[in-house]
């Protein structure tokens, strides 16, 4: 047995691990596209029916002034003590 032929029975058993590893991604990705109408449905991988570019550019306003805020309670509190 070559060392090529020993190697799919170790790629087949991974293959169900990548799945489980990789499916939060997935979901995670699909649902950012999503309407929030869209989330609450029961079927949490299905594919959005429109594309919610929008809520990227939502999340990275309001990120902001969360990061800010933090940096600017990290260093009261840094210089506090």
């Amino acid at each position: 047995m070559t060392a090529r032929n020993r190697e799919w029975p170790v790629a087949l058993a991974l293959a169900p691990v990548m799945l489980v590893l990789l499916a939060p991604f997935a979901w995670l990705i699909m649902s950012s596209l999503k309407t929030e109408a869209e989330i609450a449905q029961a079927a949490p991988f299905s594919w959005p029916a429109n594309l919610m570019w929008r809520n990227y550019a939502d999340a990275w306003q309001i990120g902001g002034s969360v990061i800010s805020s933090a940096t600017a309670c990290s260093i009261s509190r840094a210089s506090w003590r």
